[in-house]
Order: C-alpha cells, then structure tokens, then sequence
C-alpha cells in the first residue's frame, strides 16, 4: 500500500464517522425533547460519568484518553445542540 491507499481508507472512515455523528445529533434532538417534555435538566452528569468509564474500559490503555477526550467532546457538542434545539 502506498500512502494514497491509506488516505482513501481515511477519507472512507470519516464519511462514515460523519453519518453516524448526523445520527447521534438527531437522537440528542429526540433526547432534549423528551427531557423538555419531563421537565429533565440537558445534563445529567451520571449520565456523562457513566459513558466516559464505558469509552475507557473499551479501549486498549493507550487510546484511552484520546477516547474519553473524543466522547467528552461528542457530548459537549449534543448538549449545546439540544439546548439550542429547545430554545434554552
């Protein structure tokens, strides 16, 4: 394989990462109109605490804090994005 090679395997990896965060967003939508609906605050940090430890037990010990920096990242993002989407 030449470095081309590697970038198109790249390049495919991140369409689908991009398909799969379009997929995450839109359930956060659902999740931030549930939560309106109950009266449930956007964050809830057992929620987070319990996702990050998932991500770090997933992972070889040298991707773990990349991993946790990523999720933690992803749900920073789903957070603003459903607060916008409920008008907070």
């Amino acid at each position: 394989m030449d470095l081309s090679d590697y970038r198109q395997q790249i390049n495919d990896i991140d369409k689908e990462i991009l398909k799969l965060f379009e997929q995450r967003m839109a359930v956060s939508v659902d999740i931030a109109n549930y939560k309106k609906a109950h009266d449930l605050p956007v964050l809830d940090s057992s929620r987070e605490s319990e996702k990050l430890d998932e991500v770090r037990a997933a992972l070889p010990e040298e991707l773990k804090d990349y991993g946790t920096s990523l999720f933690s990242l992803l749900m920073d993002l789903s957070k603003t994005h459903q607060r916008k989407s409920i008008g907070l």
